[in-house]
């Protein structure tokens, strides 16, 4: 019974894709489109004899796996291929080298699965964090591929771990090796009755880059970044902008559409101006970064990094900006980032709910040079004892390329 109700969850998503799709869903459209002629596109993809395959749902888990995928790289010369769930891990993620090929991965039905199997025909199999497909992992261990997952987070009361999971623990515990973000759960899966299990640490870390870049030479200090910026944090900072005239301010939104960018623009007022507009030497008080693809380097100009979607609990990255000395700050709704809650104690990380809050915190730093220089080099090398995961997972799989 439960395997019946398991296979019919594709039939369910490609149901609610068809529909959405046909009311003008952009994402459906796209996962749609991506998955049509599957075969003539894997084909296509002129896929070496036995490649290397790792598959991701999104964007994020795909880069998660990139330093992994560079040491495959040196290590074999098979072709890796990468498959997403999602069109936002599909369309966004790059990799430099041509022996790097990706593709949509196909819905989880019997007949599907075993097609691709056959297609692509991989050394080792490898899944990123939590997207694991029961057909999928039935078909690659019935071909006795080897298969990894990495990453894993399950606390103690994850539906694995009740009656209709039973499923899922029996084909995990016939994977080669699950290797977990943190302790709990690995203790959870031990507790559980696996014995393929091994903490491997958060491979986040290892993607940051610890190198200190400024894009801006010569702006004002102490700097504040708003990193993926939603309305929220917005607000919070446009209310306390006339306390802190000495403080450069610069707002990466999340959001670049011509009318976000005018809705930022008139609530800072004219001290505020896009980057588009501005010459490289004369930086406004308020800097609003009108393009993607900065917010990385620019953490390096900021002392403190305010990071968008923690009032919505939809937190966005708070480690690249730790590992370029900044002072963390995010909304109240991180229940569901251990990064952040455990950067929180370590004591470089806090939460704001309000103006107030925000203009506390800054005032005492703004007051105490010696401890904001003493807060920013605590986060740093937070990030830095963080770092090796990727290692402990390349060490496991090793052996199978």
């Amino acid at each position: 019974m439960i395997r019946l109700v398991y296979n019919l969850i594709s039939f369910g998503i490609n149901l609610y894709w068809w529909f959405s799709a046909f009311i003008g869903n952009q994402k459906s459209k796209s996962a749609r489109k991506g998955r049509e002629n599957w075969i003539k596109k894997l084909t296509q993809l002129y896929l070496s004899k036995h490649p290397i395959w790792i598959h991701a749902s999104s964007h994020g888990e795909g880069l998660m796996a990139m330093p992994l995928i560079n040491q495959i790289l040196n290590e074999t010369d098979e072709d890796i291929l990468v498959t997403f769930f999602s069109p936002s891990g599909f369309e966004h993620f790059k990799h430099g080298n041509k022996r790097v090929k990706k593709i949509y991965l196909p819905l989880d039905y019997f007949s599907t699965t075993k097609k691709f199997i056959q297609i692509t025909n991989p050394r080792l199999v490898i899944f990123v964090k939590y997207d694991l497909w029961m057909n999928f992992i039935s078909q690659i261990i019935k071909a006795k591929i080897p298969s990894f997952c990495f990453s894993i987070k399950v606390p103690f009361n994850h539906w694995y771990f009740r009656w209709y999971g039973k499923i899922v623990m029996k084909k995990l515990s016939k994977m080669n090796g699950l290797l977990t973000v943190d302790d709990d759960s690995f203790k959870n899966l031990n507790a559980a009755g696996l014995t393929n299990v091994k903490m491997c640490g958060d491979t986040r870390y290892d993607q940051v880059s610890l190198d200190f870049n400024p894009v801006f030479k010569n702006i004002m200090k102490p700097c504040l970044i708003l990193g993926s910026s939603w309305e929220a944090e917005e607000t919070i900072l446009s209310d306390i902008l006339d306390d802190f005239s000495e403080l450069q301010l610069i707002i990466a939104p999340h959001d670049v559409s011509t009318q976000r960018l005018s809705e930022i623009k008139k609530r800072f007022g004219k001290n505020c101006e896009l980057l588009s507009a501005c010459k490289i030497d004369e930086i406004p008080h308020v800097l609003v970064i009108d393009k993607i693809g900065l917010l990385a380097e620019l953490y390096s100009n900021s002392d403190f990094a305010f990071i968008g979607g923690g009032f919505e609990g939809k937190l966005h990255n708070i480690i690249e900006p730790a590992a370029k000395r900044n002072v963390i700050l995010f909304g109240p709704n991180i229940d569901h980032f251990p990064e952040a809650i455990e950067m929180e104690k370590e004591g470089f990380a806090k939460r704001i709910s309000n103006g107030k809050d925000l203009k506390e915190t800054i005032s005492s730093f703004v007051l105490n040079p010696d401890e904001l220089k003493r807060i920013k080099d605590t986060s740093y090398e937070f990030v830095k004892k963080k770092r090796g995961a990727s290692q402990i997972v390349f060490e496991e799989i090793r052996g199978f390329l």
